[in-house]
């Protein structure tokens, strides 16, 4: 029975060691020079990014499912936190079908977020790239992240603009 064990053992730790690698290249490749948020900055205060983001959105039939004031909830808990840090779930409902058609999964990561904050006197107004999180579930569903990445990112350039 313990030769059996041990020969199993081996066999299932050689499989281990094989995910393994394949698992830290795929975070390697990830994390390399492959940066996974895409963020502008500007001069302007977070209220007028934040009206034109709003603007953009809508021009763009993206809606704002929820919006989190980040600073004050967690001032609210009797924390302090300084920086004014807004966080908003974006959808555009015809976008979210069709990726939804190729792989459920890929709801994880939906809705989109876009983040907005004060930083060293600037304001920053970013997301995590579709294109980056989509691929970590369904690469058939990439055509779909870069053509909403791509979206996203002309709404953040011209709203930080």
């Amino acid at each position: 029975m313990g030769t059996i064990y041990n020969g199993l053992s081996k066999v299932c730790n050689m499989f281990l060691s094989k995910i393994s690698i394949s698992v830290l290249n795929h975070r390697v490749k990830i994390g390399g020079s492959m940066k996974i948020i895409y963020k502008k900055k500007s001069k302007d205060p977070v209220e007028l990014i934040v009206s034109r983001l709003k603007d953009n959105l809508e021009s763009t039939n993206f809606g704002i499912l929820w919006a989190l004031d980040l600073k004050d909830k967690i001032n609210s808990k009797g924390i302090e936190f300084e920086n004014d840090y807004l966080i908003f779930e974006i959808c555009n409902p015809q976008v979210a079908k069709e990726i939804l058609n190729i792989d459920l999964d890929i709801g994880v990561f939906l809705p989109c977020k876009v983040v907005v904050y004060r930083e060293s006197n600037e304001t920053v107004i970013g997301m995590a790239k579709p294109t980056m999180l989509v691929d970590l579930v369904d690469t058939s569903a990439r055509k779909i992240a870069v053509n909403l990445e791509n979206q996203l990112k002309e709404i953040i350039d011209t709203v930080s603009k």
